[in-house]
């Protein structure tokens, strides 16, 4: 088999992100509506669920797909791999799963245990799929290193990124290391891939005189120029992601505190809620905002609103026009955020107390490699002040 050709001429289906119960295995019932014991079925797939040994000889329970497409055929096919696991035949003729209809079970089980996001498997489905074009009809134990290798090359020549396709060896990598847990093979045939070197970039600043430049051009050219100058203040005053910003509500203002509650409802990247105290321009902002909106339960109400903001793509717009009449055509909202943790740097805050701010979970490890460059400046030219005349 050449490395890098696809053994089927059937055509690859893209694997989708799982929806809500697509995960569930139902009870098989005979004619007479009973239950038939070790036969499940999910979809379209009958599956026989039966005790088999793993690799080191330990039995495990598995659910093994089967080809029958009735009922009555599905309880023949389990009866005759009963009776050929007791006389010790069936390790040998139970194939391993193929690498797409594996990565598609995969998807559905981390939606269906909230390991993931859906946003995050529809960002993973995307790798997956191009692993689907490359391994699909391949079995799990027949995925090789030379394989994965040509996949990344392959990748490579459509002018990916060297950190996208970190990102693409990662996902791969996730779902083999599944197939191990589960038993289908011993060990994965992409942990000695190496990662592909991205080179380090320092961050350039968004000042808060390019903010005020881009609030002033979109007061200028766009008909949300005040509803986009509202958001992108605050997310430069609070590091808020824009996914995060757009379903905030005032009841997750803490005024009595003087806290600002990010993420009560699951939509931060990590899944989990995080409050950053005031400083004077956020809770600055957030007054001017409350006096202009005093009946709104919304921070940036729309008129399509559900939970999720409808004005997203408008406020990406006004984003473009407004940079582009400013002279600034590369910021972006997520700059906002970068905005927010270098001035906390170059103020002298310790990195642990930023990392609770945005969400990091490592202590500040992160901000002290990207913005500690920063802190360096900063330091360097507080010092040629000092005098000691």
């Amino acid at each position: 088999m050449k490395p890098t050709a696809i053994p089927s001429n059937k055509k690859q289906t893209p694997i989708s992100p799982p929806s809500q119960g697509a995960h569930n295995y139902q009870k098989v019932y005979d004619g007479r509506k009973r239950r038939v014991r070790g036969l499940w079925k999910r979809g379209d797939t009958f599956y026989a669920q039966l005790s088999l040994p793993d690799a080191d000889g330990q039995r495990k329970v598995r659910r093994v797909p089967l080809e029958a497409t009735s009922v009555a055929a599905a309880s023949d096919e389990l009866r005759r791999m009963v009776i050929k696991r007791n006389d010790q035949q069936l390790p040998a003729m139970v194939q391993k799963p193929r690498f797409d209809a594996y990565a598609q079970e995969y998807l559905e089980a981390q939606y269906a245990l909230g390991r993931k996001t859906l946003k995050t498997l529809q960002s993973e489905s995307g790798h997956i799929n191009f692993w689907t074009s490359v391994l699909g009809d391949i079995r799990l134990n027949q995925i090789s290193h030379k394989l994965i290798q040509n996949g990344l090359i392959k990748r490579k020549e459509t002018g990916v990124a060297p950190r996208t396709l970190n990102i693409c060896l990662t996902v791969l990598r996730n779902v083999l290391r599944s197939a191990i847990n589960e038993g289908w093979i011993i060990e994965s045939p992409a942990r000695s891939i190496q990662w592909q070197r991205v080179p380090k970039k320092n961050r350039q600043l968004f000042s808060t005189q390019q903010l005020d430049k881009l609030c002033e051009s979109a007061m200028r050219v766009s008909k949300n120029g005040p509803l986009f100058c509202n958001f992108v203040r605050l997310l430069c005053y609070s590091s808020a992601r824009m996914g995060e910003a757009l379903p905030l509500s005032w009841a997750d203002v803490d005024w009595g505190n003087e806290q600002f509650i990010i993420g009560t409802d699951g939509d931060t990247k990590n899944r989990e809620f995080r409050a950053v105290d005031f400083n004077p321009s956020l809770r600055q902002q957030l007054l001017t905002m409350r006096e202009t909106r005093t009946q709104d339960v919304w921070l940036f109400p729309s008129a399509q609103r559900g939970r999720e903001a409808g004005h997203s793509s408008s406020l990406r717009e006004s984003l473009i026009m407004s940079r582009n009449d400013a002279g600034l055509p590369h910021v972006r909202f997520h700059d906002c955020r970068h905005h927010f943790i270098s001035y906390c740097v170059m103020s002298g805050i310790d990195y642990m107390t930023i990392a609770k701010w945005v969400g990091h979970k490592d202590g500040g490890l992160l901000i002290g490699r990207t913005y500690g460059h920063l802190a360096n400046e900063h330091t360097r030219r507080a010092a040629q002040k000092v005098s000691f005349r």
